[in-house]
């Protein structure tokens, strides 16, 4: 008797979580404060409730979550308070400080649907005083609320950061001094170094560019302190497609698994290659492709598009940020690493040749060319879209990110990194 109430049991729970799956809206997106949220899970919509994915929202509204699944529950931290969140309970704790709590009811239950946390949208004002509202015409999810942001100076133990905090995390301009004369100044996000900036360290090497989640990560120059000079990209701390100028005037070439190359100084393709590395990220020229105009630059990522016309000329549509996109998915594969990392939201590159280009969709290609004035165009959903733009001169395809993920798990990779690591 026991065996069957258990199998009936069973097949409820399987009824009731094939029902919730029946109605994700695999389209639906998801803004806060009017960005829009990359979520690694998909919202649910029937037509009483919305629900969010826990962790992805309440991230993006500056809240840390934590999951102990020995208890079934989520602990949401924001500044000063703590909310204790029990699955299959609409019933949490708000605690503010060590003697004050309170008990607040949700109108709906807290799930966990596939290993992922459900909230109901519209219980999202009773964590923060916020607006959260559904659109079923444009099948959106929006949430806005208040930002609490100042410009103040913290002494810690190991040094002091003065600069911007927005609602209690790094964010914005501001510098870390440490007391061993290490120091970055530059862009934070959720209190992790992200978007441009500059670490020094005590001995005088210096890094210049840009930082993805605490990562040297894109477009950058690295100087070391005997004056030799690498100028490429960095993949995740590591250096990839570059030059490095040594103080003696010679150069060293690396490929984008930051291996030595073999390339000619005296070629037209290496003077104009040099350029480009040095040329203007995909954010400047977000920001001012008009004030870049005809300068050389250089960008890597996957073709989600290719248009060949008759006169033989193609158009391309690229993402800049499919690698980074590609190395992350390897990363929260292979890691146990129970704080995953999100994913970064694509960088869509306008990419013209007067001459054919042997590419097609999917491809993955490195283009060295002069910036254009930024390109408008229409998505399948209807949204207008403007982009940078680009004129190619040279093209290289290379491997897929898988490709050389299952490279490295085989043979392993020795590179010129190793060479240079112990002088910063």
């Amino acid at each position: 008797m026991k065996k069957k109430v258990y199998i009936l049991v069973l097949t409820i729970s399987l009824m009731i979580m094939t029902s919730l799956l029946s109605f994700a809206d695999f389209s639906a997106t998801l803004l806060v404060n009017d960005e829009i949220v990359a979520t690694q899970n998909q919202i649910l919509v029937n037509e009483n409730t919305v629900l969010v994915p826990i962790q992805d929202t309440l991230e993006a509204m500056d809240m840390v979550v934590r999951f102990d699944d020995t208890t079934n529950t989520y602990f949401i931290y924001h500044i000063n308070t703590v909310f204790t969140m029990p699955v299959d309970s609409n019933k949490i704790v708000v605690q503010s400080s060590e003697t004050s709590s309170k008990n607040v009811e949700l109108g709906t239950s807290i799930s966990q649907i596939n290993s992922c946390g459900y909230m109901s949208l519209m219980d999202i004002n009773k964590l923060l005083p916020s607006n959260a509202n559904w659109s079923a015409d444009t099948k959106t999810a929006s949430i806005s609320y208040e930002v609490v942001r100042e410009f103040k100076r913290v002494d810690f133990e190991t040094g002091y950061f003065e600069g911007f905090y927005r609602n209690g995390f790094k964010d914005g301009q501001g510098k870390l001094v440490w007391n061993s004369g290490d120091s970055y100044e530059g862009n934070w996000k959720r209190s992790k170094k992200h978007g441009y900036g500059v670490y020094t360290w005590s001995s005088g090497s210096k890094y210049e560019g840009n930082w993805v989640n605490d990562n040297m990560h894109g477009k950058a120059t690295f100087t070391w302190s005997n004056g030799d000079v690498f100028v490429g990209n960095y993949v995740n701390d590591k250096m990839s497609d570059g030059m490095i100028r040594k103080a003696n005037g010679s150069i060293i070439y690396l490929d984008e698994n930051g291996q030595q190359t073999n390339e000619k100084v005296d070629t037209a393709f290496s003077t104009f290659r040099q350029k480009a590395f040095n040329g203007p990220s995909y954010n400047e020229l977000l920001k001012n492709s008009m004030g870049h105009l005809n300068e050389a630059t250089y960008f890597k990522g996957k073709i989600l598009q290719a248009v060949q016309n008759q006169d033989g000329s193609n158009f391309f549509l690229m993402d800049t940020a499919s690698g980074t996109n590609a190395l992350i998915s390897s990363y929260n594969t292979y890691s146990t690493d129970p704080n995953y990392v999100q994913q970064v939201q694509s960088k869509i590159l306008a990419v013209f040749s007067d001459t054919p280009v042997d590419a097609i969709k999917d491809d993955n290609v490195k283009f060295y060319g002069t910036v254009l004035q930024p390109f408008t165009y229409q998505t399948v959903d209807g949204r207008t879209m403007t982009v940078p733009a680009i004129k190619v001169h040279y093209f290289h395809r290379y491997k897929r990110v898988s490709e050389s993920m299952d490279d490295i798990l085989k043979n392993g990779v020795t590179d010129i990194n190793e060479q240079f690591r112990n002088k910063n």
